[in-house]
């Protein structure tokens, strides 16, 4: 019996989410032709066991069963480990066109999240298709086609020659051994074929988008760059709020204060309501604890998300730089309280960003945001480790 009839696919709905991503992004990549050397068969094994072993897949695989999870379980984990690689991506084929069906808005954000990956790709790949053009190809035109990987190197000299490397897909990257004009074209109709597969899924994410959310353009630009982090020590990057459509936000920090009240949790534009007695007692609070805190008793914590030694004055000085350079755009900076759980009460040193006025206003609203986020990148402290 097939690995999809032992797991009984076919009426399979699939509800939890916390194992579907590694698989649907794995998914996404094959259909759109696009390389990914990360996954081996192991891995590949040990994702689809982790997934069809999960207490969500349980739950429908032992629906109108009296057997004994724990036998169920081993079960499964024998038979994908036994099944055959084509039966494997078959399975892996079926469930992500089940989750793509059922959990559309999952389906999406795993899409996207592949798209932002690829983007960057693709950003390294012209980069060393640069240097192909400009660099090596008038070197071969001069050398009757060929030369060494030798006499490339030291051509090319040590940063130059690692900017090539880097940035070529890894499977096309030189080796020890000569390099022809046959190489070169070779790699450039591998880049065509890559942007062409990106192009593709970068339209049926727009298709997706509009026809299951009613999202445009710009609403699946915003989508993208949310998952691209700005190059700082900690952990940066714009997100857009479920409950505030339209807008775009960043947190640049994260202030905590003692709370013997009530607990509670915002979704992000609650706090805007100031005339709740409840919003308003927060910033009565916080207003507080700022005047009693002094050296020897700091009732007001500050975290910085650009870095964990930077004050809260360095970020509230940054988001004033950005306030002041584009002032018909940016609609709130400050602090905003979010939740108050387990004693403390937590707000977030917010740059709120009005994406509806941009929409209105520029003629080219994407190019106006790439814009707005390299300013604010040029104002963060020089970060020179890796940030995907």
């Amino acid at each position: 019996m097939a690995l999809k009839d032992i797991l009984k696919l076919e009426n399979y709905e699939p509800s939890g989410v916390s194992c579907i991503g590694d698989l649907v992004s794995k998914e996404i990549r094959k259909r759109y032709s696009i390389p990914d050397l990360f996954w081996d068969e192991e891995l590949t094994k040990s994702a689809v066991g982790f997934c069809f072993q999960s207490f969500y897949f349980l739950e429908y695989f032992l629906k109108d069963t009296n057997n004994n999870p724990k036998d169920v379980r081993d079960y499964i984990g024998k038979e994908i480990k036994q099944a055959s690689m084509d039966e494997i991506e078959e399975v892996i084929t079926i469930f992500t066109d089940k989750v793509k069906d059922f959990l559309p808005l999952h389906y999406y954000s795993k899409a996207v999240s592949v798209y932002h990956n690829v983007l960057k790709q693709a950003e390294e790949f012209k980069k060393a298709m640069n240097i192909l053009s400009t660099v090596v190809q008038p070197m071969l035109e001069t050398n009757n086609g060929i030369i060494s990987f030798t006499y490339l190197k030291k051509i090319l000299g040590p940063e130059m020659f690692l900017d090539l490397y880097t940035n070529l897909p890894s499977d096309l990257r030189f080796r020890d051994k000569n390099i022809t004009s046959a190489d070169i074209e070779g790699i450039r109709d591998a880049f065509n074929e890559f942007d062409k597969n990106r192009n593709k899924l970068h339209k049926d994410i727009l298709n997706f988008g509009e026809r299951h959310f009613n999202k445009d353009y710009l609403d699946v630009f915003l989508d993208v760059m949310s998952n691209d982090y700005f190059k700082v020590k900690g952990i940066l990057n714009f997100y857009v709020p479920d409950k505030k459509h339209g807008y775009l936000v960043l947190n640049v920090g994260v202030i905590s204060i003692p709370s013997g009240g009530s607990e509670f949790a915002l979704d992000y534009g609650q706090a805007f309501d100031f005339s709740g007695m409840l919003i308003k007692s927060c910033y009565e609070s916080l207003k507080r604890a700022r005047e009693f805190s002094n050296e020897f008793y700091k009732s007001v914590e500050y975290k910085s998300q650009i870095s964990e030694n930077r004050s809260e004055q360095q970020d509230n000085a940054l988001l004033e730089k950005v306030k002041q350079k584009y002032p018909e755009y940016v609609s709130f900076i400050g602090d905003l309280i979010s939740d108050s759980m387990h004693g403390k009460m937590i707000f977030g040193k917010i740059l709120e960003i009005n994406v509806n006025r941009i929409r209105k206003k520029e003629r080219y609203p994407e190019n106006k945001l790439e814009e707005m986020k390299n300013y604010i990148s040029s104002l963060l402290p020089e970060y020179k480790g890796h940030r995907f």
